[in-house]
């Protein structure tokens, strides 16, 4: 009898540790994929990033006047609600660094360089922005609404960020094209 019982919590704690192990597993899973060097997206601009499978691209080019930047826009527009996006933008300027401590910056770094973090928690605009110079450049990266996907899943997309030096500015089949 006794042999019974321990049996039994014995089949009663393995069916319990597999179905955490599950839940733990699904938790970590990325929820859409990892990344994948075949969606690497290059601007003419002299910079690259892999995109997340099956989002969408908007790629801008700077104008005259310097209000658009040169940069790309990633988005997950299947997703409920307002989606989650990685904005990408080579900066014209350097930015204002008071500007950003009165929006709440604090220091950080970006693959080894040293960087401005600012997070923006108010329920219209949520999100995490990073300011950095790469380069004797200044880039912009924006994660909008990483409170519905880990930001850790977003930043790994983030790390694959790279300047490029283009050999041949002619070639049409790198910019704005995976």
């Amino acid at each position: 009898m006794t042999h019974g019982r321990f049996a039994k919590t014995i089949s009663v704690l393995l069916v319990a540790m597999a179905a955490v192990c599950t839940l733990i597993y699904l938790g970590l899973k990325p929820t859409f994929g990892y990344p994948d060097e075949a969606e690497r997206l290059r601007h003419e601009a002299g910079f690259s990033i892999i995109m997340p499978s099956k989002w969408q691209k908007l790629v801008s080019y700077r104008n005259r006047e310097g209000t658009i930047e040169d940069g790309f826009m990633l988005s997950d527009e299947k997703s409920e609600g307002a989606p989650s996006s990685i904005a990408v933008a080579k900066l014209h300027r350097p930015p204002e660094i008071e500007s950003l401590m009165r929006e709440g910056a604090t220091e950080s770094t970006f693959q080894g360089h040293p960087a401005w973090r600012v997070e923006k928690k108010r329920k219209l605009e949520q999100g995490i922005s990073i300011y950095v110079e790469i380069q004797s450049h200044w880039y912009r990266f924006v994660l909008g609404k990483p409170h519905k996907i880990r930001e850790e899943e977003l930043q790994a997309f983030l790390n694959t960020f790279r300047v490029e030096t283009l050999a041949d500015p002619a070639l049409p089949a790198i910019i704005g094209t995976k």
